[in-house]
Order: structure tokens, then C-alpha cells, then sequence
């Protein structure tokens, strides 16, 4: 019976003995499959939709006004939005874990 470690020193034995391999690039459309959990994507997507609705309630437009594939847009660029605010956020508080002050 090969143990974990056996797979570690044999090329190809990961697959044999049923282990899953690690992915040999690390780009963006790989990461995206290991990284984000169902849940932060759907807490990320909501957010998202907040912010879009008040964007849209502050230049007085409906949701009804905006065909599906501007809202998808939209929608797109406000998760990216929300994402670099987390990464942002984290960054900030790991520079004043360490002391460090930028501001």
C-alpha cells in the first residue's frame, strides 16, 4: 500500500496512488479553482449587488432600464471593486500587526 510521502519522491505516483497532483502553473483561471470558497464568492457577489443598486439609485436609474448584459457588466466591475477593498483592508491591517505606518 504507498503512503503519502512515497508520491512525493516518484513522478507520476500521485496519480497511482490516488492523490490529486498539484497544478505545474499557478494562473489566474487555475487559482481561481482552488482559492475562492462558494461562500466568499457569494458574499462578494452580494456586496456587488449592493453597491450596483446604489450606484444606480444615485444617477436615478432603474434596474429595468439596463439590459441584462450591462448589469452583468456592471455587476463584473463592482466585484473587482469589492475584491480590491478586501485586499486593500488586509494589507492595511497586516502593515499594523507589524507596525508599520504608511499614512
Amino acid at each position: 500500500m504507498p503512503q503519502q510521502g512515497d508520491a512525493l519522491q516518484r513522478p507520476g505516483a500521485a496519480i497511482q496512488s490516488g492523490l490529486a497532483p498539484c497544478p505545474p502553473a499557478m494562473d489566474l483561471e487555475t487559482l481561481g479553482r482552488y482559492l475562492p470558497h462558494k461562500v466568499i464568492r457569494r458574499r462578494v457577489r452580494e456586496a456587488a449587488v449592493r453597491r450596483v443598486r446604489k450606484d444606480l439609485i444615485l444617477a436615478g436609474k432603474s434596474e429595468s432600464e439596463l439590459s441584462t448584459q450591462d448589469l452583468e457588466y456592471l455587476l463584473a466591475d463592482a466585484e473587482k471593486d469589492v475584491l480590491a477593498d478586501i485586499k486593500q483592508t488586509g494589507l492595511l491591517g497586516a502593515l499594523a500587526l507589524l507596525g508599520i505606518n504608511l499614512f
